[in-house]
C-alpha cells in the first residue's frame, strides 16, 4: 500500500518480533516520505520511538495534543498511582510469605533530606526500613527501578556490592541503605522491592516479600547548579569522555 494517510491500530498487540519490526520500518519510512502516520496504541514505548506528536483520548474527546513524551508522561502521572511517601500499606505487599516485610522507603537528596524530586545528576540515595519475622538464611534485599510504563531501568541487589554477602538475619527491624550514580534523565520514575533467599532468582520463585511501586519519585530538567538540561532519547545520560582525531 501507498497511502497517504495510513491508520494503524494496535498493530503491534499481534505478531513476532520481526513482524513487529517490520511494521515499525515501514512506519517510520512512510512518515519520513512526507505521508501522514495516524498510529493508535497503549503501548507508549512504541508511541514514543514512532511518533514526533501525540493525542491523548478520554471517552472520545481529546485530552492533550502537544509533544509525545511530554504528553506520555502526563497520561501516566494521571493514570497511575503516585505514592511518594513512602510508607508501605497491607495492599501493597503482592507475593510472598512475609518472613520478610518492608515497612517504608525513603529517598534522599545530596542534603541528606527525604525528598521525592531531585535535580538532574543527583545521587539515588534510598533507605528501607524491613522487619524480619522469623530466622532467616541467605537474605537477598532487591531494588528495581522503573518509568510509570513498567520497563525495567535497572535491578540492584544488594550482594553485588562486593564489600555485602547474603546474610542470615533474626527476627527484628533493620534498616537498608542503598546510594548509586544513576543519572536518570527527566521525568518520573518508580521503585520496586523484593526480599529473597539469595539463591532463588526469578519473579514468583521463593520471595519473602515483594512489593510493587512502593515509591514513585521525578527527576528535573535542571541539575543541582541550576543548568538546565538537554533533552536527548533514551532513559539515562551518563557523562562520556570523547576523542576526536583527524585521520587522514
Amino acid at each position: 500500500l501507498e497511502p497517504e494517510i495510513l491508520v494503524i491500530d494496535e498493530v503491534l498487540s499481534v505478531g513476532d518480533a520481526n513482524f513487529q519490526v517490520k511494521c515499525t520500518t515501514k512506519m517510520g519510512n512512510l512518515a519520513r516520505d512526507g505521508r501522514t502516520v495516524l498510529f493508535v496504541s497503549h503501548n507508549m514505548g512504541a508511541v514514543a520511538e514512532l511518533c514526533d506528536r501525540c493525542l491523548q483520548l478520554e471517552k472520545g474527546r481529546i485530552v492533550q495534543d502537544g509533544e509525545t513524551n511530554e504528553v506520555i508522561q502526563k497520561y501516566l502521572t494521571s493514570s497511575q498511582l503516585i505514592h511518594t511517601d513512602g510508607i508501605i500499606t497491607p495492599g501493597m505487599h503482592l507475593r510472598g510469605d512475609r518472613s520478610v516485610c518492608f515497612n517504608s522507603i525513603a529517598l534522599f537528596d545530596e542534603d541528606g533530606d527525604p525528598s521525592s524530586s531531585l535535580p538532574f545528576g543527583s545521587p539515588l540515595h534510598f533507605r528501607l526500613e524491613f522487619e524480619v519475622r522469623k530466622p532467616i538464611r541467605q537474605s537477598q534485599i532487591v531494588v528495581t527501578s522503573e518509568k510509570l510504563d513498567g520497563t525495567i531501568i535497572s535491578v540492584f541487589n544488594h550482594n553485588d556490592d562486593p564489600g555485602q554477602e547474603p546474610q542470615d538475619l533474626q527476627p527484628g527491624t533493620y534498616s537498608a541503605n542503598m546510594k548509586v550514580a544513576l543519572p536518570l534523565l527527566p521525568g518520573s520514575y518508580s521503585v520496586d522491592l523484593t526480599a529473597r533467599p539469595a539463591a532463588e532468582y526469578g519473579a514468583g520463585r521463593g520471595e519473602w516479600d515483594w512489593v510493587q511501586r512502593a515509591m514513585t519519585f521525578d527527576i528535573g530538567t535542571r541539575t543541582a547548579d541550576g543548568e538546565h538540561l538537554f533533552l536527548t532519547g533514551g532513559m539515562v545520560r551518563p557523562l562520556a569522555k570523547w576523542t576526536i582525531d583527524a585521520s587522514g
